[in-house]
């Protein structure tokens, strides 16, 4: 158990950081959102496994025990970046640049709606994961 709350303390930096360089190559290849996701999700799972304390898995990840929010505001992005493009008089998920613009980058990333797109399914398996990780860690208390 030692080892294994060791790893709860350390992991899960690196594994976010697994997670966003999986999220900003996702606009290029398919399910770079859901993988980014899951894996942010593993590392939280991590968390409530290896680390006994409730006061101090709450000053790790604070933010974590929310899964149910993360997936609502997930699904509102997703629908945002969807719907947008109505408003404009084009087609459903039109992203934007187009593919003959210029696309504007910020380092090595490229910025457009199609990365927007794989954030939002990026909070939806986040949130799904913790959630479920959170349910399971009360569920064994009970």
């Amino acid at each position: 158990m030692l080892i294994l709350s060791w790893m709860a303390r350390v992991l899960p930096a690196p594994i976010f950081a697994v997670a966003a360089a999986l999220l900003v190559r996702g606009y290029s290849e398919t399910g770079g959102g859901v993988a980014a996701g899951v894996i942010a999700g593993m590392a939280i799972w991590l968390c409530i496994v290896g680390v006994e304390k409730k006061e101090e898995r709450a000053r790790i990840l604070p933010w974590a025990g929310n899964g149910e929010k993360l997936v609502i505001a997930g699904l509102l992005f997703m629908a945002g970046v969807t719907f947008f493009p109505l408003f404009q008089g084009e087609p459903i998920l039109s992203h934007v640049p187009g593919p003959s613009e210029p696309v504007t980058k910020f380092g090595s990333i490229e910025l457009h709606t199609a990365l927007l797109f794989e954030l939002g399914m990026a909070l939806v398996a986040f949130g799904f994961v913790s959630g479920v990780a959170h349910l399971l860690k009360k569920k064994e208390r009970e």
